[in-house]
């Protein structure tokens, strides 16, 4: 949303969208601020009013010129709609015959301009096929490094499946048990020969 405040004395206001953007003017909202007020950063009438009646300043909207209201939104329109940026005039903005008017709605009150930005339909359409692409790609990214690292991960298994099988030795058939006290016991008596060392160490 485009949003600017002008002093009426300088009679113009530079206008720019950011970028991709363009004004639609058609829904452009104006109106003036009383140099009564000690800020000039409204955009909307409705949040001065309240100050308005509460300071009993003078409400310059309402005492706009019609013809300046219509010459205003037709050079909007002609030189500002569906465009990026664009320089508006304007003068003889306030109509008012009342003195306090006159003095509080001056060359030194500002005129605010509030405007939305819109995308243009056919760079809509641009932009969504730009992030289906880039979408596309990042699925596609995903995919392959998923594929990567389980065919990766596949090979490893495999190159250590083969290395384990190359490298097997006795002790990958050893065998350890626990035996009874009695059963040694049982060794001794029956089976040892105690000439011959070899048959308990064997």
């Amino acid at each position: 949303m485009f949003c600017k405040q002008t002093r009426l004395s300088l009679g113009r206001m530079e206008l720019k969208c950011p970028p991709g953007t363009v004004f639609d003017t058609e829904h452009a909202v104006m109106g003036v601020i009383s140099n009564e007020f000690a800020s000039f950063t409204y955009c909307q009438q409705s949040a001065m009013d309240p100050v308005i009646e509460k300071n009993k300043h003078q409400n310059c909207t309402a005492n706009m010129s019609p013809n300046a209201r219509t010459t205003i939104r037709k050079e909007l329109k002609r030189k500002c709609q569906r465009k990026e940026k664009c320089q508006l005039s304007f003068e003889n903005v306030i109509a008012a015959k009342n003195g306090a008017i006159r003095t509080a709605c001056n060359d030194e009150a500002y005129m605010f301009l509030q405007m939305p930005c819109i995308i243009p339909a056919d760079e809509m359409t641009i932009r969504k096929v730009y992030g289906l692409t880039i979408s596309c790609i990042g699925v596609w990214i995903y995919l392959f490094v998923h594929v990567t690292v389980e065919y990766i991960k596949s090979i490893q298994s495999n190159s250590y499946v083969e290395w384990d099988v190359k490298t097997t030795s006795a002790a990958d058939y050893t065998v350890e048990f626990r035996i009874h006290p009695e059963m040694y016991e049982h060794f001794q008596e029956k089976y040892l020969d105690e000439t011959n060392p070899i048959s308990e160490i064997g």
